[in-house]
């Protein structure tokens, strides 16, 4: 991909890593960074040698989009795509939700990409036109259909499809391509909560009748970060197994 440079939100497991590692072997430089260093992250750091960078932050800092950023472009000289995947899920009901909790969760899957949208617009901005930019934004269908005892994540997450849609609109005279992509559930740590019940039903009403696989979506993403993709900007792509058909 032309020693094009990507940093993703929340890359040290489940999804985030997924794409992490797609991104490294289609030839891009990856930054990525997480609350917590998991052994896959050091085992990157050796299997592609000065194409990975792993930084240890927490989204709670406002602070620390800006600094991923700018660690972004020192290792690697610029940004080419924003991948927001990072996100926390509380199962609870909103009446008996703490508002720490609520906070914890506005901030982390939604004021984070914010800050980080805005740092990527700054340097896209900047740089030469004929370049294609990408913003990628990891919603959720739970942003549209809802899911009981998910009301504070399903908002967050239908929250960044009004800046999906946004954003291409303010980006597009930059060459900056922005989408989101909309997995239904799949089997990672962020599901594993869910209670047998709760699986069986997302299963029965899902009509492929299982949970997704993170291999189920990674390949959406390659093409949306693809210049074969050039000119999808502005849309929210579902990959649910047809759950919300």
């Amino acid at each position: 991909m032309d020693n094009r440079v990507a940093l993703i939100s929340g890359g040290s497991k489940g999804l985030g890593l997924a794409i992490v590692e797609d991104c490294l072997r289609q030839g891009w430089f990856v930054a990525t960074f997480s609350r917590s260093k998991t052994p896959r992250m050091d085992h990157l750091s050796a299997e592609a040698p000065g194409r990975f960078l792993y930084l240890s932050g927490d989204l709670a800092d406002p602070e620390f989009p800006a600094f991923a950023v700018q660690q972004t472009k020192n290792a690697f000289g610029r940004l080419d795509a924003l991948i927001n995947n990072a996100a926390l899920a509380f199962d609870g009901m909103l009446a008996t939700m703490p508002p720490a909790s609520i906070h914890q969760l506005v901030q982390t899957n939604l004021t984070s990409a914010l800050l980080l949208s805005r740092e990527a617009a700054r340097e896209f901005l900047r740089m030469p036109r004929s370049r294609p930019r990408w913003i990628l934004n990891i919603s959720s269908i739970v942003g549209l259909a809802g899911f009981r005892g998910l009301s504070v994540y399903s908002s967050t997450k239908a929250a960044l499809l009004g800046l999906t849609r946004s954003l291409a609109r303010e980006l597009g005279s930059a060459n900056v391509v922005v989408n989101a992509v909309l997995p239904g559930f799949l089997v990672t740590d962020m599901s594993s909560s869910l209670e047998a019940s709760q699986r069986e039903q997302i299963v029965q009403r899902t009509p492929l009748g299982r949970l997704g696989q993170v291999e189920d979506v990674v390949p959406l993403i390659r093409f949306l970060l693809n210049p074969e993709g050039r000119f999808i900007t502005g849309q929210c792509v579902i990959v649910d197994g047809g759950a919300t058909c």
